[in-house]
């Protein structure tokens, strides 16, 4: 399978109430190594695995309007949270069902579940005079895995 393009993402409390974040330009993401490496000097490093797995990533998109509405507007568990709540304080939470659809090269859209879903922060990448701006969104998971 050959993965052409983002479509979209689906942000939300479940399948059914979610809403279709589109204008995704792209979609990143890496799996972080739990493995510190310790040098000792003059010795063997030793490999000591003390971080959690996880996974790191970023979203870019053009339309802010877009961004707003699924990160600032939708609901996205049980206690009615937004995955960036500015109400009282500048809270990001955990969001219960995220899915990152993208299109392969037969046109079949292809569907990766990403569980534990956290904004670490939102920022444009640059804005300048001409140019269209494009809004990154990076973000932590606790995995991403392709569904079936």
């Amino acid at each position: 399978m050959i993965v052409l393009r983002p479509k979209l993402i689906k942000i939300g409390r479940n399948a059914s109430d979610a809403v279709n974040w589109t204008s995704i330009r792209s979609v990143r993401y890496k799996e972080v190594s739990p493995w510190v490496h310790i040098d000792i000097p003059s010795g063997v490093m030793i490999h000591q695995h003390i971080k959690s797995p996880h996974v790191t990533g970023e979203i870019r998109c053009k339309d802010y309007d877009q961004l707003y509405t699924a990160l600032f507007e939708t609901l996205i568990d049980g206690d009615n949270h937004t995955a960036i709540d500015t109400s009282n304080s500048y809270t990001k939470w955990q969001v219960d069902y995220l899915r990152i659809v993208v299109v392969a090269e037969n046109k079949t859209e292809v569907t990766f579940r990403v569980d534990g879903f956290k904004v670490a922060s939102v920022y444009p990448a640059n804005i300048e005079l001409g140019v269209e701006t494009e809004w990154i969104v990076e973000f932590n998971a606790d995995c991403i895995i392709k569904e079936e």
